[in-house]
């Protein structure tokens, strides 16, 4: 009887020892240019647009979480782009509605969570929805802000 048990515990063994590994999961991120086109002073309509971030991920299973910095305003729940020393203010939304901002996860910002769930599942086109805000009267220029997008796995 002591000889089976002893074979048994063996195997188990063995079978640990075989099993095959699971690469780790390493993503990049792709980063579109969000385009907002010419803003017209006092409008009572907001600018909206969209693009996709791209996230491509090899390995094994995992999470990957996908968060927006700030940009200029330090601020994620208000954004602006900057024109010399004018700003014109904007957000980055999850939703196509607006009403979800894209941020880190801080106050009242989400972020983004992709579960790998199948290995060859591995690029994921995720919308992001920008908005300039109605109403604003900033000076004539070129607007811009740089947005740091950061992927956590």
């Amino acid at each position: 009887m002591r000889f089976k048990r002893s074979r048994l515990l063996c195997c188990l063994v063995l079978l640990l020892i075989v099993a095959p590994a699971e690469a780790a999961l390493n993503c990049r991120v792709s980063t579109p240019t969000l385009a907002f086109g010419t803003y017209t002073p006092g409008t009572p309509q907001p600018l909206d647009t969209s693009a996709n971030v791209q996230v491509r991920c090899q390995g094994g299973r995992g999470q990957v979480f996908v968060a927006l910095g700030a940009g200029n305003s330090g601020n994620m729940e208000n954004r602006y782009m900057l024109s010399g020393g004018n700003t014109l203010s904007y957000n980055a939304y999850l939703n196509a509605a607006r009403t979800i901002i894209w941020g880190d996860g801080s106050g009242s910002t989400r972020v983004i969570l992709r579960i790998m769930l199948r290995p060859n599942r591995r690029v994921f086109d995720i919308p992001v929805y920008g908005r300039v805000f109605a109403g604003q009267d900033p000076a004539p220029g070129g607007y811009s802000d740089s947005v740091v997008v950061t992927a956590y796995f």
